[in-house]
């Protein structure tokens, strides 16, 4: 059976970017309409500068794109290694 691979550089993308801008609009909101302040602690837990002001909402954003950028890049040569041997 063949197996499609995935372009690692795209799927790495589209994952940042779908990190980075849900990092930073619910830090956006939190600091506009105190609410989703839990949430904002939670991954706040993981981003060290990350809180509910405009600031840390972009430094959270950006490390958000970083880290799923990695991850997807990472996870997408995994697939296309595993795929050969399958």
């Amino acid at each position: 059976m063949a197996y499609s691979k995935i372009h690692p550089i795209a799927l790495g993308l589209t994952l940042g970017i779908l990190a980075g801008l849900g990092t930073l609009f619910a830090g956006l909101l939190a600091n506009i309409f105190f609410n989703g302040k839990p949430f904002v602690t939670t991954v706040g837990s993981m981003y060290v500068t990350y809180s509910p002001t405009i600031q840390n909402s972009a430094i959270g954003g950006l490390m958000a794109f970083l880290g799923a950028l990695v991850g997807g890049y990472v996870a997408a040569w995994v697939y296309n290694i595993l795929c050969e041997y399958i």
